[in-house]
């Protein structure tokens, strides 16, 4: 099966057994409750986008577009999963997504547990601007 990414529409049950698994090193256990991920699911701004790969979502992130500024946060990729071009993909296609938007620039900004992340948005072509990692769309 081929590796897609999308904005769920509605809550299904594997989904959220897979938000548990991908966010379960990076978010408290009171985020990965059934309630508090299906207001994540069904919250306009920022939208939910998960990568899936055979019937499993994979990976994850939040996307928000301000005026020509699409934010990005909470990008997560299975542990299991990482190292495979999962995050390369997922970020190509938000990228991709912000621009059919309407945003001309893309950013995130990194917390002290996501500092690793930083290596992969330089490879990705981001640059650190005022604490803020940007590209160019």
């Amino acid at each position: 099966m081929r590796l897609s990414v999308f904005h769920p529409q509605q809550v299904e049950p594997q989904l959220l057994i897979d938000l548990k698994k991908i966010y379960a090193s990076a978010w408290p256990e009171l985020q990965l409750t059934d309630l508090a991920l299906n207001s994540l699911i069904a919250q306009k701004s920022p939208s939910l986008y998960v990568a899936m790969f055979n019937e499993r979502h994979i990976a994850a992130a939040l996307l928000s577009i301000e005026g020509n500024t699409a934010n990005l946060s909470q990008f997560t990729v299975r542990d299991l999963t990482r190292r495979r071009g999962v995050g390369k993909y997922l970020l190509t296609q938000l990228e991709l997504i912000a621009k059919a938007q309407g945003a001309t620039t893309i950013a995130t900004t990194l917390n002290e547990q996501e500092q690793p992340f930083s290596g992969f948005l330089v490879a990705m072509g981001y640059q650190e601007q005022h604490g803020k990692w940007c590209k160019t769309l």
